[in-house]
């Protein structure tokens, strides 16, 4: 992939993956814990995600939430959702980049690696609060951490 994306060269995000997929299809996308996903393998399972999800009613316009960890699977998941819904004049927000928003867009506070994971872990547990509170509300956040 360029390190540069011209955006204005595509009519949607599902162009631009469409184009990677058949471009680079035997090269590696992804690696993680030493397992690979190719291009090829990652279009198979975002098209048969975006299979799954139109089988159980989501259409065009709806909004899918995608909260996991970097794993293969997330990329199989963001590359799922457009196909599923065809062009979408928007993309989902990656929430790294708000967490890095909410730091300031600077360094961590802590230093040395369990530091660091600590208080990134405490950044994602904000993130992640923040996220239920819009979402159900404050109260049935309060009344479910109370049952």
């Amino acid at each position: 992939m360029p390190a540069e994306i011209d955006s204005a060269q595509y009519l949607s995000l599902v162009a631009l993956f469409e184009e990677s997929f058949a471009k680079y299809r035997n090269d590696n996308a992804y690696a993680c814990m030493d397992k690979k996903l190719t291009y090829g393998q990652l279009d198979e399972m975002s098209r048969a995600l975006g299979a799954w999800l139109q089988s159980k009613g989501l259409a065009r316009g709806d909004r899918v939430a995608i909260m996991m960890p970097n794993v293969l699977q997330y990329p199989v998941c963001v590359a799922g959702n457009p196909q599923a819904m065809g062009q979408r004049p928007e993309t989902v927000e990656h929430p790294f980049g708000t967490l890095k928003m909410r730091m300031g867009a600077t360094h961590f506070l802590m230093k040395r690696l369990p530091k660091v994971a600590s208080e990134m872990a405490l950044l994602v547990l904000a993130y992640n609060l923040t996220r239920v509170m819009n979402i159900v509300g404050v109260k049935p956040l309060i009344a479910a951490i109370r049952a």
